[in-house]
């Protein structure tokens, strides 16, 4: 019934966070990855190097099923629909034990992977759902920039539980959504506006 209901502009929140599965605790067989067009990343010691393909292709399978929301979305809306990435993640190096949604979670006794590790997964992530929207007219929107600090992770400011952005974090994402809603509603009054230009240019015959 909403989805054949949607009208305006839509903002999706469905693919945030299969990345943290991947990479939130150290895997029973460590790992790490080589990103192709970074490959100076950090590598974590001693860790199995996994091959980017592979652990691509995992990742998309296990982001699919919610790439499929996003596209029954696009298929309903008649106006325009964006997707907000997820946060990067927190350069820990220690798990947050006085977090109470890690404990929950992940328990006392997990132990959080590597932060490059991490940054790798989410970047992967979001690459995987930049490209699908590029395919399913879907604007993909970048978390926001002032949220990362110079090495690309989540500055301590707007630090949430666990994967999460704080409620200042929240503030810029909505920022970033009344920034969009307005240049959405000046491209229809521009084009508003030219269409009357039109009709008002046709001659009528006397």
């Amino acid at each position: 019934f909403i989805l054949e209901h949607l009208s305006g502009t839509v903002f999706s929140f469905a693919v945030s966070g299969i990345h943290i599965n991947y990479a939130m605790v150290v895997h029973p067989r460590p790992y790490d990855v080589i990103f192709p067009n970074d490959p100076d990343l950090p590598l974590t010691a001693g860790a199995e190097i996994a091959p980017y393909d592979a652990l691509q292709a995992s990742l998309e399978t296990e982001t699919r099923p919610f790439l499929q929301i996003m596209a029954a979305v696009r298929a309903a809306s008649q106006g325009q629909v964006f997707h907000m990435d997820a946060p990067p993640p927190r350069e820990l190096e220690v798990a947050p034990t006085d977090d109470p949604y890690w404990m929950s979670f992940y328990g006392a006794n997990s132990v959080i992977s590597p932060p490059w590790l991490r940054y790798k997964l989410w970047r992967m992530h979001s690459s995987i759902v930049r490209s699908y929207c590029r395919e399913a007219d879907i604007t993909f929107v970048p978390s926001p920039p002032e949220a990362s600090d110079a090495r690309g992770f989540l500055d301590p400011r707007y630090w949430g539980h666990a994967g999460h952005g704080n409620l200042e974090y929240g503030a810029l994402v909505l920022r970033q959504m009344q920034h969009l809603l307005q240049r959405d509603a000046d491209k229809r009054l521009d084009a508003g506006a030219v269409e009357q230009m039109d009709a008002d240019a046709v001659i009528k015959p006397e």
